[in-house]
């Protein structure tokens, strides 16, 4: 779950995919306070380079109540966890999934344009239309510290067609010549930002 404010960040977008992907757990990318952009067609030209890869990108406003109903059939009869940083509305989502929770909410600091941390336990709710919901602490830093190099690139599945028609079996698809993931990006089939914050990831 990412939001307009605190702005989404990609690459941090991208260390959940790689857990997820991993893991092997079905993705929602939900962006949230919609309301606060004049530009949603900017919004959602950003989120298309994962759309086109397949994933599911979610729309709302709690605020504004917009494409909640929509949004909470995709969770029914499911157990579902929320991860995103502090601020983005997880808590103001909960609670119009599940009002009778009343879980506490805070704006968003002014100065620094970052979430204040309201929940501080994992904790799990059932919905009462079906299924599960875990709610998890905010996350301003996302480390992948015990993945391997082998485990991001599994993160990145529109790698997956070209890992194997490289010319070395053990291409790392940063330096190498004759690497068919760097082809592809060149001719777009890959996109760039993401070929990006894999090198970021892989580097770090």
């Amino acid at each position: 779950m990412v939001a307009i404010e605190p702005h989404y960040q990609f690459e941090l977008i991208d260390r959940y995919l790689i857990v997820a992907e991993n893991a092997k757990l079905p993705i929602n990318i939900v962006v949230n306070k919609i309301e606060l952009t004049n530009n949603i067609k900017k919004v959602k030209y950003d989120f298309s380079m994962y759309k086109n890869i397949g994933y599911s990108i979610n729309y709302l406003s709690v605020k504004e109540q917009i494409n909640i109903d929509n949004f909470k059939l995709k969770l029914d009869n499911k157990t579902n966890i929320f991860l995103g940083q502090s601020g983005v509305g997880k808590s103001s989502l909960i609670n119009k999934l599940i009002p009778e929770l009343n879980l506490r909410v805070n704006e968003i600091s002014t100065k620094s344009k970052l979430g204040k941390h309201t929940t501080t336990n994992t904790t799990l709710y059932q919905i009462p239309s079906g299924g599960d919901l875990i709610d998890s602490p905010g996350i301003r830093k996302f480390q992948l510290d015990e993945f391997s190099n082998q485990e991001i690139l599994n993160g990145f599945k529109e790698f997956n067609p070209f890992t194997n028609a490289c010319k070395f079996r053990n291409c790392a698809h940063i330096f190498e010549p004759k690497c068919a993931i760097k082809s592809a990006v060149k001719l777009g089939d890959i996109h760039k930002k993401r070929y990006q914050s894999y090198i970021t990831l892989v580097s770090s």
